[in-house]
């Protein structure tokens, strides 16, 4: 009798919203993600399931808990299933990693399971501890049918394993999209058979990847501190945002950018600026663990929507780790600022009016840790 797996990409998390180095890097969960996670329940909802795994990381349990649920089961933590550690660049942004280590970054791309990235684990481990995980979960439920949710390096990697290939094979397996399901069979003898990898049958389209911007440079922000951009271009940018707000760029002080220090900053698309995103700690109306984003432009010859969520996420991670719990916006039918606004789970405000909260911390635990 075979055994079953059905191997899960977890939902959209921050990192793939804000385009993050988010490996093993515990981010929050979009909006778009939590309904992913429901359309997997409803893909699995008349199937017996005899056990549901998943990595540690948030986004993965959050994929696997409504399919759990769905079959009575508990959700079994595995840490053999985490992503891989992507060393000193975890936490940081795609087109900042790019923009400060180009030549590692470039090989990264090229040739990902023969990187030289500081700190990272390399891929060939990553596919042993994946078949690992495999004959755990065939020795606990032999000839059972299983959901087992990781990421997509750790995925791709595991695969080549399953499918006889050393890892130089790993750039010809799709590694899909969000929540993708990839069916391994397992027989008694051991031997094992893909019949199909990364599907996205459960996903109507409004769910599945859109304004994708690359893993390049030319699609990813970098940043510079406000107070390190040449006062042309800083100018340039605070007249953008005080024209966006109704009031006068001497209105946004230039006392108050360079007290922010690092929470003011100019995103850039190679070397042309690209906005201006201003954050502040400390404000009287808040709680002290709540962090404010009072300014918010993005130029308008940046013109794919998903840029906008590059530079809310940079801020969101820069007040975070300034020790807010909880990120503060103005609502707005700005475009750039709704966008973001609509994607990430934001909760309204009763004081002050107008205003709306995320929690920026993962639930359940003290994280995210760096």
């Amino acid at each position: 009798m075979k055994t079953r797996i059905y191997l899960v990409r977890h939902c959209e998390s921050e990192g793939n919203l804000c385009r993050r180095n988010h490996a093993q890097f515990d981010g929050i969960v979009t909006n778009k993600g939590l309904l992913q996670a429901q359309a997997l329940c409803e893909r699995f909802k008349d199937e017996k399931i005899d056990g549901v795994y998943s990595s540690d990381a948030f986004r993965a349990v959050t994929t696997a808990v409504p399919v759990a649920r769905s079959h009575n089961l508990e959700v079994q933590l595995r840490r053999l299933w985490r992503e891989y550690t992507i060393g000193i660049w975890e936490g940081t942004s795609i087109g900042w990693t790019a923009y400060n280590y180009p030549e590692q970054w470039k090989s990264w791309i090229r040739e990902p399971w023969n990187h030289n990235i500081p700190g990272a684990e390399k891929f060939t481990s990553v596919a042993q501890r994946g078949m690992e995980a495999i004959r755990q979960m065939v020795a606990e439920h032999p000839g059972g049918t299983m959901i087992a949710v990781s990421h997509v390096t750790t995925i791709i990697s595991t695969l080549t394993a399953v499918l006889g290939r050393d890892i130089t094979w790993y750039p010809n397996i799709n590694g899909g999209e969000n929540t993708a399901v990839t069916l391994i069979e397992i027989s008694e003898d051991g031997s094992m058979n893909v019949p199909y990898i990364s599907d996205i049958s459960h996903l109507p389209p409004q769910l599945r990847r859109s304004g994708y911007t690359g893993r390049g440079i030319e699609g990813n922000f970098h940043y510079f501190d406000a107070v390190r951009t040449e006062p042309q271009i800083l100018r340039r940018m605070v007249e953008g945002l005080a024209s966006q707000e109704g009031i006068p760029a001497d209105g946004i002080s230039q006392d108050l950018l360079r007290k922010q220090e690092d929470l003011a900053i100019v995103p850039y698309l190679m070397d042309t600026p690209g906005g201006i995103v201003i954050g502040r700690v400390g404000d009287p109306r808040l709680p002290a663990d709540h962090g404010l984003i009072e300014g918010f432009w993005i130029a308008p010859e940046i013109t794919v929507r998903a840029m906008a969520a590059q530079a809310f996420g940079e801020m969101l991670d820069r007040l975070r780790r300034r020790g807010m719990r909880w990120v503060v916006v103005k609502d707005s039918d700005e475009p750039n600022l709704k966008f973001c606004l609509d994607r990430l789970p934001f909760e309204d405000m009763s004081s002050p009016g107008g205003y709306r909260r995320l929690y920026v911390r993962v639930p359940g635990i003290e994280g995210p840790v760096y």
